[in-house]
């Protein structure tokens, strides 16, 4: 049962790893498209904004990367990184949803945030140097 709910989250990641990837792609690829996705004009301050917010992006892509691959490897400071993404993707679901009344990010976002807390062991376990 163990081995099944770290195969799940593992998944969980690796899905996640890959779609952040795609949309940050998307935004520096196609600016225009992503615009359009987010139902902004595609002005000069909003492909300037984009092309920052892509940035950020990169980094949040790279630490699910990094996430996945802690998880993978079995090692204690994934699951950190995985119960603070699961916080932060239950938050961003309930607070896009507040401010913009959006049900689709709530459910995808506070779903998936919800699910990798849910699969993340009750107890730490002790590591290798705990002896």
């Amino acid at each position: 049962m163990r081995d099944r709910k770290h195969l799940a989250l593992v998944a969980i990641f690796l899905l996640t790893s890959v779609f952040e990837i795609a949309v940050t792609s998307l935004v520096f690829l196609a600016p225009a498209t992503a615009a359009a996705q987010l139902r902004v004009a595609d002005t000069p301050d909003t492909r300037r904004l984009g092309f920052f917010v892509g940035w950020l992006m990169v980094l949040f892509s790279a630490a699910c990367c990094l996430t996945t691959w802690q998880l993978v490897r079995r090692d204690p400071n994934g699951r950190v990184l995985a119960a603070l993404f699961g916080c932060l993707f239950v938050a961003m679901g309930i607070a896009f949803f507040v401010q913009y009344g959006e049900p689709d990010l709530l459910f995808m976002d506070t779903l998936r945030g919800i699910a990798i807390l849910a699969l993340l062991p009750s107890r730490h376990p002790r590591g290798p140097s705990a002896a």
